[in-house]
């Protein structure tokens, strides 16, 4: 809080801010965590010592960071910041699970087609006769089932299969398919990276 431009004469007497409670003059709600701060700044007198804090003002830092008109949503060094987003790209799956942004089988499909440039049609049929092969349709059901953690019977149905074994002897093909052709193989990655980035790919369009 900036104390140098204040909005009220005491900020104890503010009715939006937690400071009151920190000072331990106004009911604090069950959610404010006063001891966090309490322990940050390590005093025995705890409520004075919140109050010398905030009387002291924002530093030079603070009011660099809020003076921009495009605030980053990270504040700290680029350093770190680069570090998380390192640590993001590599967990994005994951995340994109906690978050429910996992790629829907209608889109993985769709991504498939336009990757490998066949018709959405052929993908969900199965390839007929001895020695028939469709990689695309293996390329959907591995990616509708690593990346998009579809359960194995909505991908069946999905799909056009009788049995879920179907799923693991397409993603078996796929992965035969993938050691013997590198352009297969990139593919798969683009794949895998483009459906992983759903929001980030979306902004370049």
């Amino acid at each position: 809080m900036d104390m140098k431009r204040p909005l009220v004469a005491e900020l104890v007497t503010y009715p939006w801010s937690s400071y009151p409670a920190y000072l331990n003059k106004s009911p604090y709600p069950l959610w404010l965590n006063r001891e966090f701060s309490y322990q940050l700044l390590g005093k025995k007198n705890r409520y004075q010592a919140y109050r010398s804090f905030v009387e002291q003002g924002v530093d030079k830092e603070i009011l660099a960071f809020y003076g921009k008109g495009n605030l980053k949503p990270v504040l700290s060094s680029n350093e770190f910041i680069e570090s998380v987003l390192r640590e993001i790209e590599i967990n994005r799956l994951y995340f994109n699970e906690l978050q429910d942004r996992l790629p829907a089988i209608t889109t993985i499909v769709a991504a498939v087609a336009q990757q490998m440039k066949v018709k959405e049609k052929s993908i969900y049929i199965s390839a007929r006769g001895l020695g028939s092969a469709n990689p695309p349709r293996w390329m959907a059901l591995f990616l509708s089932r690593e990346v998009g953690k579809h359960p194995l019977n909505e991908i069946c149905h999905a799909f056009g299969m009788t049995h879920i074994s179907g799923v693991a002897q397409a993603i078996k093909s796929l992965n035969m398919a993938v050691d013997d052709d590198k352009k297969l193989s990139k593919t798969k990655n683009i794949l895998i990276q483009y459906l992983n980035f759903p929001f980030k790919n979306a902004s370049k369009k």
